[in-house]
């Protein structure tokens, strides 16, 4: 990578990206490269405190490579082709490479036997797990959110906090 604007993570990337390293240690691959980067250079925030325009695992990011097409993938650590969704690994280069980037940064970095890449992140969008529930939470039939405390934003019955940003 030649271009590396200061990344933001989340503490649960974080972690991932700090495991990650711990199995790719001793490697040249350019990988292994773009995760000491980023464990190295990283923000840290709490999870439910990100901007709505930073890409966090679970998002979906419409990005672009050399000025080409855009791409939209939903950024996930867990590998399941049977997901109906368009993902990107963040257990690659390029999904890594990403991570922690907001709406209008770039990045350079060599994909492959290729000269130097630049992807630039054009949207952040929400994720599919968040447009589920915001869909649910509205839904007032359902008795076990109907119950509202005056805290902030907790359902009583669930006590789990409302962070959904996008």
């Amino acid at each position: 990578m030649t271009n590396h604007p200061r990344p933001i993570l989340t503490s649960d990337d974080h972690e991932h990206l700090q495991r990650l390293m711990t199995t790719l240690i001793g490697s040249r691959s350019p990988l292994a490269d773009i995760v000491r980067r980023k464990v190295d250079a990283a923000a840290i925030v709490d999870p439910h405190q990100v901007s709505p325009d930073l890409v966090t695992s679970g998002r979906r990011v419409r990005f672009a490579v050399n000025d080409g097409r855009s791409q939209e993938h939903t950024l996930t650590w867990a590998n399941d082709r049977r997901s109906r969704v368009s993902t990107l690994s963040l257990q690659q280069p390029l999904g890594i490479a990403l991570l922690g980037l907001r709406a209008g940064q770039s990045i350079s970095l060599q994909l492959g036997e290729q000269e130097n890449s630049t992807l630039v992140v054009e949207n952040v969008l929400a994720s599919l797990r968040a447009k589920a529930l915001r869909r649910t939470l509205y839904q007032p039939s359902l008795e076990c959110l109907s119950r509202w405390e005056d805290d902030g934003g907790r359902p009583a019955a669930m006590g789990w906090p409302l962070a959904v940003h996008g």
